[in-house]
């Protein structure tokens, strides 16, 4: 049988009963004969969005000028008329009066072509929009039986009487190079290096982020920001970071992604990723001052609600996975000062990753040609694992991380999310012989990681308002002089005794404490009147003055002494011991109205 009779015999696979190939042209049987219905057209593969249901087509067709088959990606428009004329527009020639005909070829030979099913979500599979039944369901002892649940490039479900793959259409997780060629890299530049092997269990972490949540409700996602010069290796500790599970790099999907984009495109390129690490690379990129409420919704894993044509809400889409920040700036520099984001953000800052700049080099060459191998294989370790198991190793990483952590009262809430890097290090140590320190690592954490969650938000404050009341303390009246009135008054200063009594008004403490990104502002006064530092009855924080025969509202301040030299016009006027805006209280007490 020569070529050309095989080649049409295998052309006419797939058509539909009635029609048939000849040459390049394809006929249908009628009872009237052979009719004519287009150049050669056919659909080769349909492909089914897993969480959509919508489909998309490959289709190949004969191209008249060059003489070949060529393949074009299409939707399900082609079945439609105005469908196929545009597909006129990429080069498809057919008759214009055989539109009806085209189509309802089209439609018939669709239904016997074998979906496969592509799956846009990656890492664990979400089960009914809750992420800590991804990984297991109720009654079974282990994580994965099936070993089959972890969509990735290398990884993915088989669907009955049908196919599926990952779309790659949002990460490019496909095991690239060799597994030998990274781990000899690793031997040789990261093994003895502690802050190269955070980075490289930082990359897996993402896998025990979405299993671990059900046990931590404050671990909806791994943030971790590290801030450096550049001359520190920050880059290639990132690089090095998402090479186990993907392309470290910028363009082509890679898992390194810019800071400059908005909120929505951010959210985008996080939805459904559950198990995948991810970097955002240099901060100063935002274009946001302020960026409080990207973190709040990166941390927490979730869009924003968002209506529907028909008035409904469309489904809202979830992550859980471990994101590092980079950066020269810090991010909490960026953020408010509230307590409850700040124990949701890890921040390294000034660590030397690399020991220079020829380490780095060969780091960041053996990654961008080797990635993708480590993860997958440390997900097949994982479905060997118990649930039972995986919870006991959890819980004593924890108490590991406790023992070295400093007393706060965040201490419990911050172990528990250090505690997934040393857990990970013992599995990687495992199922790969790794032989890392636990111990050094979580010393590696404690010793970087940025503290202000140890300082009490009233403290953070206080710092915060002092600094800001010396740059504007021409806004403050001095004693008695009667003279000079800012336009703009903050309140008044006096020192009385050993300490400094700053009066600010209320309205004016209120917008300070905005600008400088403080909100829950209850909290902070009632730390301030705890400690002293707000003088006030016992029934209420406000004080009262009189401001040009006006009775104002105001905060009263007690700080030390030691700020004298910094309010240079108070320590020059200090021997004026009176004050304008007098103590209305004080006047009142003397029969004054």
């Amino acid at each position: 049988m020569d070529n050309q009779v095989q080649q049409e015999l295998e052309t006419q696979k797939g058509l539909p009963k009635g029609y048939y190939v000849t040459g390049t042209s394809i006929y249908q049987t009628t009872k009237k004969g052979a009719q004519y219905i287009c150049p050669f057209l056919k659909i080769i593969k349909r492909y089914k969005d897993d969480r959509t249901k919508d489909e998309t087509y490959v289709l190949e067709y004969w191209e008249q000028s060059t003489g070949d088959m060529e393949l074009l990606r299409v939707d399900s428009d082609i079945f439609s008329t105005r469908g196929v004329d545009l597909l006129s527009k990429k080069g498809v020639v057919f008759p214009t009066g055989n539109k009806n005909k085209i189509t309802t070829y089209l439609a018939r030979q669709k239904s016997l072509i074998q979906i496969t099913t592509l799956f846009s979500n990656v890492g664990w599979q979400q089960a009914n929009a809750d992420i800590s039944a991804m990984v297991f369901n109720e009654g079974d002892s282990e994580v994965n039986p099936e070993q089959d649940s972890f969509l990735a490039a290398a990884k993915i479900p088989e669907i009955p009487n049908g196919n599926s793959r990952n779309d790659g259409s949002k990460y490019n997780l496909k095991p690239t190079g060799s597994y030998d060629a990274w781990m000899t890299m690793f031997r040789e530049q990261v093994c003895g290096c502690v802050p190269l092997q955070f980075a490289v269990l930082f990359g897996l972490t993402a896998v025990l982020v979405p299993i671990l949540r059900q046990w931590n409700q404050d671990l909806h996602n791994l943030l971790c920001h590290v801030a450096g010069q550049s001359s520190t290796g920050k880059t290639t500790m990132a690089d090095l970071a998402v090479s186990v599970a993907g392309r470290p790099s910028t363009d082509k999907n890679g898992l390194i992604r810019t800071w400059s984009t908005t909120q929505n495109a951010l959210t985008i390129t996080l939805n459904g990723n559950n198990g995948i690490p991810i970097v955002f690379d240099e901060l100063s990129m935002a274009p946001f001052k302020d960026l409080t409420s990207m973190v709040y919704q990166i941390a927490d894993g979730s869009e924003k609600s968002r209506a529907t044509q028909s008035a409904g809400l469309k489904e809202q889409r979830l992550w859980s996975t471990a994101i590092l920040s980079t950066g020269e700036l810090k991010l909490t520099d960026k953020i408010n000062g509230n307590d409850g984001l700040l124990v949701r953000l890890l921040e390294i800052s000034d660590v030397q990753f690399t020991k220079n700049a020829q380490q780095s080099e060969i780091i960041k060459n053996v990654v961008s040609h080797n990635y993708g191998h480590v993860l997958p294989r440390f997900v097949q370790g994982l479905q060997s694992k118990s649930r039972d198991e995986l919870r006991k190793r959890y819980s004593i990483s924890i108490e590991q991380v406790e023992e070295q952590l400093p007393e706060s009262r965040f201490k419990s809430r911050l172990a528990r999310k250090i505690a997934v890097f040393p857990m990970t290090a013992d599995l990687t140590n495992e199922f790969f012989h790794w032989g890392l320190s636990s111990k050094d690592i979580i010393q590696f954490l404690v010793e970087n990681t940025n503290n202000s969650w140890m300082i009490p938000v009233g403290k953070r404050a206080l710092e915060k308002v002092i600094e800001y009341l010396v740059i504007h303390q021409k806004e403050l009246k001095l004693g008695n002089n009667n003279f000079y009135v800012p336009a703009n008054l903050l309140g008044s200063i006096k020192l009385v005794n050993d300490h400094i009594e700053i009066n600010v008004i209320k309205s004016q403490l209120l917008t300070i404490f905005s600008e400088l990104g403080f909100q829950d502002t209850s909290t902070i006064l009632n730390e301030w009147k705890n400690n002293g530092t707000l003088c006030a009855d016992k029934d209420r924080k406000t004080h009262r003055i009189m401001v040009a025969g006006n009775r104002t509202v105001t905060y009263k301040l007690k700080i030390g002494s030691e700020y004298l030299s910094q309010f240079y016009a108070l320590k020059e006027y200090s021997s004026e011991q009176g004050d304008l805006l007098a103590d209305m209280e004080g006047r009142e007490q003397h029969g004054e109205k």
